[in-house]
Formats: structure tokens, C-alpha cells, sequence
């Protein structure tokens, strides 16, 4: 991004607690563990989720088989993470591999979404009047990061939402669809079903308008990265999530 800046959306609550937790939210993890019998992997994984979850009092749900064998395993997600949006109970949920890990206990799932999502000025109501008074912007719907070559879905939140169960159908798409056997699978079809219209929509857009220089009338950083993704859409750097 400009100025040396991470790549991705500018955050909403730059200094928010690390370890927030917001007690209005019912928080979930999803992930999929469908390794053959005896393999290693998902001992060390759902026991490193597990013990994250229970810390903070998140759900956590483990699938160990594979969820549709028309399909490559990795595809499982969707349709794992639309089963567990249907639940009522839960809020948001964190999509995480089975080959990815809690290194710092200590950071929420909370304060990711707060500091990403958050209604903007809610740094200073929380400093102001507490945790009660901050909440997440209404349109948030999804937290996914890029890594150096696209959408990296290792890691991602969604909001159970009807806009997240739409998006969740449309990136399964037909059987026949063009992203099955895609080597890069789910995270291509996510990723053209968010960026598919933009040639049109930058074509017809006065790119000098939106963006005159770094700095827009307030004197505050101009967020490069709006207008790519859905508003529904935030991304933070890599380094947040992957």
C-alpha cells in the first residue's frame, strides 16, 4: 500500500485491548480435520483450538470427515461454515485450517473484529463509557485477509448473517463450476465473486476524484483499499490473521 503501509483496510479501533471481548457476542470456530487415520496433525491442531476456544468461551466445532466427495477436501469449508451460520445462537463465526494455530492466546476474536469492523468513534465511546457502548459497524459481514497472491480463506470471519449464507451459495456454485478444480479452489471462486464486476466499475470511476492524494480533506489517511471489496468486506494485513 501507499506510504509503506500494510496492505488492507486502515482499522477502524487502531488501539483496541488486545484482549477485548465483547460479552454480547457469542463467538464460534469452525474447521475441518479430514486427515487419514493416525496422521498427527489434527491431535496437535484441535488441541491448540480447543484450548484457545475454551479460554475465551468460543464454540468450536471439528469436522474429521470429508464433507463432499465430488469435490477436493478443501471445499469442505463452505459448506461446514454454512451449517454452522445456520445455527441461531452465534454471532460470528472464525473459519480456521486445520493446519493453522493460536500462537498468542492472549488476542481475542473480539478485538480483531472491533479493530477491523468496529461502528467508527468507538475507540473513544469505549474509553468514554466502556465496553457497552461500542459496537460493529451494521454492514460488516466478513474479515479475510490477502496474502502475496490472493484472498488466503486459511482464516476468516463471518457474521451469520443472510448476506454471509448468499455469499456462501454463490462460491459453491454449480457442479460444473469453473472453480472446482481450480488449483487454488475456494479461494478463487471467493475471490472472483467478490472482484468480477470491478473492470467495469473502475472503468466508469474518476480514480483521480476518489483519491486525489494520500491525505482526503480531513488530513487523515485516505484507505486505499475501499471501494475494491464489498463494503460488507474488510481486510486486514496478513500479519493479523495468517
Amino acid at each position: 500500500a501507499a506510504g509503506g503501509l500494510p496492505m488492507g483496510h486502515l482499522p477502524r479501533w487502531p488501539d483496541v485491548p488486545h484482549d477485548f471481548r465483547d460479552k454480547r457476542l457469542n463467538l464460534g470456530i469452525v474447521s475441518l480435520c479430514a486427515y487419514p487415520e493416525g496422521h498427527v496433525l489434527p491431535r496437535y491442531a484441535i488441541s491448540n483450538h480447543e484450548l484457545y476456544a475454551k479460554r475465551h468461551g468460543y464454540r468450536y466445532h471439528v469436522g474429521r470427515e470429508i464433507v463432499d466427495k465430488s469435490r477436493p477436501p478443501a471445499w469442505g469449508k463452505v459448506k461446514l461454515m454454512y451449517q454452522a451460520l445456520e445455527e441461531p445462537d452465534v454471532d460470528w463465526w472464525l473459519w480456521f485450517d486445520c493446519d493453522t494455530f493460536f500462537m498468542n492466546m492472549t488476542v481475542t476474536l473480539d478485538s480483531l473484529l472491533y479493530k477491523y469492523g468496529a461502528s467508527k468513534a468507538s475507540g473513544e465511546m469505549y474509553a468514554s463509557h466502556g465496553a457497552g457502548a461500542v459496537n460493529l459497524d451494521p454492514k460488516f459481514h466478513m474479515l479475510v485477509a490477502e496474502d502475496h497472491a490472493m484472498l488466503n480463506t486459511g482464516a476468516f470471519f463471518l457474521r451469520s448473517s443472510s448476506w454471509s449464507l448468499d455469499m456462501l451459495r454463490q462460491v459453491w456454485g454449480s457442479d460444473d463450476s469453473t472453480w472446482v478444480k481450480h488449483p487454488w479452489w475456494e479461494n478463487a471462486a471467493i475471490l472472483w465473486n467478490f472482484l468480477k464486476d470491478n473492470s467495469e466499475k473502475f472503468r466508469n470511476e474518476d480514480q483521480l476524484a476518489l483519491f486525489p492524494d494520500d491525505l482526503g480533506a480531513s488530513g487523515e489517511a485516505q484507505d486505499d483499499m475501499e471501494g475494491i471489496y464489498p463494503q460488507e468486506v474488510r481486510l486486514p494485513p496478513p500479519g493479523e490473521v495468517n
